[in-house]
């Protein structure tokens, strides 16, 4: 592989931050970081990475120290997340998920201008004054800084989604970031990507990238341009279909590019012949949090518009499995496992959810699939919108789907009745302004029998302001049923069938 290899040099041999100084020694003047207004190159970096740590330690930030960041600028970004390698401290990033649970306390809150942030949180401005007085040598300077006491320390606090109404945590040790990154060198060859990334730039897919780019000598593109991109000489672009989708209806799209690798929803057939208008290769990779980049198709388009996918294995092993931990052949629907070198333990303070998602060491994501006749993995959906009963298995979505399709209702909801010996579907709706509901009510029950023919009784339907998604836009249907439970004040029944 052509990639700076992770070689055990030292007790720094898995601290990012070490490794990018590594990177500095050998690429000092190549340029890091490039947007309309700046050039920065990996010395430049590196100072700025250097300028944070020291503000850092005077704050008081050590090796038992958690930092919340707030912001939207990239650079700073960058430097703050590497600052807390070189400390071996912990990073989360400060937002509004961070402030829901109780399960750890950031000790310092650090926010740029841009950024908000509750008054109560004491939060730290990052201002000009941070990087007045840079070291004339920056590598020397990394040198002095602690780094973590040991490999398998906590480094990276990630959230990850969920669709039980609760937050949860994953810690990413030294280690095994540093793992992870190597099995992506691949796609970073020395010095020759020059990348765009749609993604925001406190998250998780935005960090794992940049490391990968960083150690591995690549610039990264921070623009909304596509013709900046193609003056830089872009040739990989990382997005989530839905950003890319988003992305374009803003800006004016004529340029080609080499490369996009998109990741975090399904990739269907529409948005994959729209991104063969702008690319030439398009990879769609399937991971998470949990696993690191597991699997990728290679997705191609031909002229009649026909879409082709073939399965790439990466470094991990991905089986599709049916309720007995029996492999499932080419399509024949079953639940996703993945096993590598670098998952992670479990999930912080959430022992349930953990037994449930990590057995024998295998991830349990949660995602249904079949594997198509080209390799290829295939997202059906995910386990908790398949509803059972009695052996058939029902498509939440699709019930979705057939209520949403009446006249009057905005959006839907359906799920398991909570009840262990009811045999129905439960339903929140909302209803457009000035909607007849009884009527609708009606027409939905009736639209349920003719469209669906399901061994299942469509049961109460109850009214509700908004349909509670999470941060990703997955319906939390498990969060629904206990609101049913607990008779929430936002549910209002308006039938009694």
């Amino acid at each position: 592989m052509n990639h700076i290899p992770f070689i055990p040099v030292s007790r720094h041999e898995y601290n990012i931050g070490f490794l990018f100084r590594d990177v500095v020694r050998e690429y000092p003047n190549f340029p890091a970081i490039v947007n309309e207004s700046a050039v920065i190159s990996y010395a430049q970096l590196l100072s700025t990475v250097v300028a944070c740590a020291k503000r850092f330690q005077v704050l008081g930030v050590d090796r038992h120290s958690i930092v919340a960041l707030n912001t939207g600028d990239t650079p700073i970004s960058v430097a703050v997340m590497l600052a807390t390698s070189l400390l071996g401290c912990r990073m989360v990033t400060a937002s509004k998920i961070l402030a829901k649970q109780d399960l750890f306390k950031p000790t310092h809150f650090i926010r740029t201008a841009d950024a908000k942030g509750k008054p109560e949180l004491g939060f730290i401005d990052i201002d000009e004054s941070w990087f007045a007085n840079p070291d004339k040598d920056p590598i020397k300077a990394a040198d002095e800084l602690p780094g973590y006491e040991n490999p398998d320390d906590p480094w990276l606090i990630l959230h990850t989604s969920g669709t039980t109404g609760r937050p949860k945590f994953i810690e990413l040790t030294h280690k095994i970031v540093t793992d992870r990154t190597a099995a992506v060198g691949i796609d970073f060859p020395l010095a020759q990507v020059t990348c765009a990334m749609l993604f925001n730039c406190t998250s998780r897919p935005f960090y794992a990238r940049v490391i990968g780019a960083l150690l591995n000598a690549a610039t990264i593109v921070e623009s909304s341009d596509p013709s900046f991109w193609k003056r830089c000489g872009v040739n990989t672009v990382f997005c989530s279909p839905g950003q890319f989708e988003t992305f374009i209806e803003g800006v004016s799209f004529s340029e080609r590019f080499k490369k996009v690798e998109v990741s975090g929803a399904k990739l269907d057939n529409a948005m994959a012949i729209l991104l063969s208008k702008y690319f030439d290769n398009i990879v769609d990779v399937y991971g998470a949090s949990e696993t690191n980049k597991s699997f990728a198709n290679l997705v191609t388009v031909s002229e009649d518009g026909q879409v082709r996918r073939r399965g790439k294995k990466l470094d991990s092993e991905v089986e599709i499995v049916d309720g007995n931990n029996n492999l499932c052949p080419p399509s024949i629907t079953g639940s996703v496992r993945i096993r590598n070198g670098y998952i992670v333990d479990g999930y912080i303070e959430a022992p349930e959810t953990t037994a449930k998602s990590f057995k024998d060491g295998w991830f349990y994501p949660g995602d249904v699939a079949l594997w198509g006749f080209d390799g290829d993995l295939n997202i059906i959906g995910r386990d908790d919108e398949i509803i059972s009963f009695g052996g058939v298995k029902i498509d939440a979505q699709l019930i979705d789907l057939i209520i949403k399709n009446t006249s009057g209702v905005k959006d839907a909801i359906c799920f398991k009745s909570p009840k262990s010996d009811r045999n129905e579907i439960l339903a929140f709706i909302v209803f457009e302004d000035g909607a007849n509901k009884p009527f609708c009510v009606s027409q939905v029950r009736e639209n349920y029998q003719n469209h669906t023919g399901l061994p299942c009784f469509l049961g109460r339907l109850h009214e509700i302001d908004e349909v509670p998604y999470n941060e990703n836009g997955r319906p939390m249907r498990t969060l629904c049923q206990k609101m049913v439970q607990s008779k929430s004040a936002r549910i209002t029944a308006i039938d009694t069938k």
